[in-house]
């Protein structure tokens, strides 16, 4: 993975890589360029940070489509689409998808640098929040099915022997569970552990699934 931000050119045009080396030279950037968008995905490179000039007319796969297929390929990297005497449908499509702007060539390099600024700061956010999502569903991970099922009571503001009750199980197993699961999530207090639930729901993770119980017998 290549930790230095690219500006990913998909572009036969030299004046737009031109354009593109100039920008990635004066904001500390590397640049690849690609002449179509089978060459682009035969070289992607998904993990690489950076953001991707899309060219609506390219041969072959044109670039509407190349945008549509790493959305597919669930590639985050933001699109920067460019074309020539575009039709509104074509840019208000490629906008609904995700594209962070569409220009007309040729391209003001000032508005350009400013969209590829954005695009990095975009890509830069969506790597974070990846980061964070991953982490913390590697933890949560760690849990068991019944781990998480105290978990999901103590996150609902349960008390130890309820708890206990409502699983069937004993208090002492209970406060294990619960020791448990202060360990594998890596929080210290239980505010620490709601606070980190909260985050993973809103990050998407399911953090309790359907947790079965535990049968009356099991202590």
């Amino acid at each position: 993975m290549n930790t230095i931000a690219t500006i990913f050119v998909v572009d036969k045009e030299p004046q737009v890589c031109q354009a593109a080396s100039a920008i990635a030279s004066s904001l500390h950037l590397q640049v690849r360029r690609y002449s179509s968008a089978e060459e682009f995905l035969r070289d992607r490179r998904p993990n690489d940070a950076g953001c991707v000039l899309i060219a609506f007319g390219l041969p072959g796969m044109n670039g509407r489509k190349l945008q549509q297929t790493l959305i597919e390929l669930r590639d985050a990297r933001p699109a920067i689409m460019l074309g020539n005497e575009m039709e509104v449908g074509t840019i208000v499509d490629a906008m609904r998808d995700g594209a962070v702007t569409v220009f007309e060539k040729p391209c003001d390099a000032t508005n350009l640098t400013q969209a590829v600024r954005q695009a990095l700061e975009i890509d830069r956010t969506r790597r974070r929040r990846r980061a964070r999502r991953d982490d913390i569903e590697s933890r949560i991970s760690r849990l068991t099915t019944s781990e998480r099922a105290v978990m999901k009571m103590m996150f609902d503001g349960v008390a130890n022997k309820a708890v206990a009750a409502r699983l069937g199980v004993s208090l002492r197993t209970v406060e294990n569970r619960r020791a448990q699961v202060f360990q594998k999530t890596s929080c210290r207090t239980l505010a620490e552990l709601v606070r980190c639930c909260m985050e993973a729901e809103q990050l998407g993770c399911i953090v309790f699934p359907n947790c079965e119980q535990d049968s009356p017998a099991a202590h």
